[in-house]
């Protein structure tokens, strides 16, 4: 299924690193920001969904932010829509989240020529042109972002001229390892089996986002901002209050996507080249 096809595993090196030096660096009092984003609108399943589910999928999304005043950053696979998904992305802009291109084709740039990939990214944003984009984002399937220098030079120059705000990732949540077991046990209406899933899934995203938290603040020695990503299925919005009280319980707040892109480390000029499935302080 598109956006399944890749898992982001922080490397046990990284973990070594956390291990040895994040108990020399004090943990933070404040709070950490974090943007919410969602990958592979307008739904990203491994079966074909109903329409009762789909709106199952962006009622639960929708109640969640509007209750805890979270905008997300939502993006779109340009040849996954079809004319009868766009209720669902008129839904979702008219709640005030925002739109992002995430290609038309959700091709790998490591594997696809510049020119090919530069067009298929206009080739979403005109897909996306009627529901009145205010800011073109931009994220990169599998997070693959070219694997020589040439390639990253000539994206992100596309990028500045274009006016495209590129988002990384630096919390993956880690739903694709489980969302096709979540959708059977859904199918057969099976509560028990789903909320083991659901439970097991968010056990296993808490572990991530410590991670992720622990290696930001060892790279950069500050607490920075966060961007958390996960994709638009019947788990995720199943599971989507469990998602949002576990950030409280670890002392993040909901930030709008600007608030943690102006911070300093985001822009500086990529020096990464090279495999796709990083996150952005992998890439450090």
């Amino acid at each position: 299924m598109t956006g399944f096809l890749r898992v982001v595993r922080i490397t046990l090196f990284f973990q070594v690193i956390i291990l040895f030096s994040i108990s020399s660096f004090p943990q933070p009092k404040e709070k950490t920001k974090v943007a919410i984003t969602i990958d592979d609108l307008p739904f990203s399943s491994y079966r074909m969904l109903t329409l009762t589910e789909k709106n199952f999928i962006y009622d639960q999304l929708i109640t969640a932010f509007e209750k805890n005043k979270i905008t997300s950053l939502c993006f779109v696979i340009g040849n996954t829509f079809k004319p009868t998904d766009a209720p669902f992305l008129k839904r979702i802009a008219a709640s005030g989240q925002l739109l992002g291109n995430h290609t038309f084709s959700h091709y790998d740039y490591n594997t696809v020529a510049f020119e090919k990939y530069t067009k298929d990214i206009e080739k979403c944003f005109d897909l996306l042109a009627p529901y009145d984009i205010q800011k073109k984002f931009f994220r990169f399937p599998y997070l693959a972002e070219g694997n020589s220098k040439e390639k990253v030079e000539s994206i992100y120059s596309f990028f500045n001229k274009n006016q495209i705000t590129p988002v990384p990732v630096t919390i993956f949540c880690s739903d694709v390892k489980f969302s096709k077991d979540f959708e059977r046990a859904y199918s057969k209406n099976d509560k028990k089996e789903m909320d083991r899933i659901a439970d097991e899934y968010l056990a296993d995203l808490k572990k991530n986002t410590k991670i992720g938290l622990d290696l930001a603040r060892t790279q950069t020695r500050k607490n920075p901002g966060h961007i958390l990503l996960f994709h638009i299925n019947l788990l995720s919005a199943y599971t989507i209050n469990g998602l949002i009280s576990m950030c409280k319980e670890m002392n993040m707040e909901f930030v709008h996507i600007d608030e943690v892109l102006k911070e300093d480390v985001y822009n500086k000029p990529p020096k990464y080249f090279g495999g796709a499935g990083y996150t952005f302080f992998e890439r450090f």
